[in-house]
């Protein structure tokens, strides 16, 4: 019987690992906070990619988003509070971001706030 239950569980286990995501692994419309002059990784099935935001000045940065794997880039653009910039990931994949907001601050780094949410979900 307790042999039973470990060929269960492990089919059980390859069975959830055999049905992994597709495109990029996120929640659609997560607010994601990157310092200014760093970036984020986002995990993808077919590679990740990293979003830069380059210097934050006046309530605009650079937004640049490129492959991990071989740096192919899939956006860069000057970004202000609000805008929002298409890319493609993959053939069926297509995402927007969008800059929820920036805080500027004197002391300190600045903070970008962004969106990324699918804009057509394989079908």
């Amino acid at each position: 019987m307790g042999k039973m239950k470990i060929y269960i569980f492990a089919l059980l286990f390859s069975l959830l690992n055999a049905c992994g995501y597709s495109g990029l692994k996120i929640r659609n419309h997560e607010v994601i906070r990157i310092i200014q002059r760093d970036s984020q990784v986002i995990k993808g099935s077919e590679g990740d990619i990293e979003i830069y935001v380059g210097d934050i000045s006046l309530g605009m940065a650079t937004v640049q988003i490129r492959s991990t794997n071989d740096n192919k880039l899939y956006l860069k653009e000057e970004m202000r509070k609000g805008d929002e910039a298409i890319f493609q990931y993959s053939e069926t994949h297509i995402y927007k971001i969008k800059i929820k907001r920036y805080e500027e601050h004197f002391f300190h780094d600045d903070i970008a706030f962004v969106i990324i949410s699918e804009v057509s979900p394989p079908k």
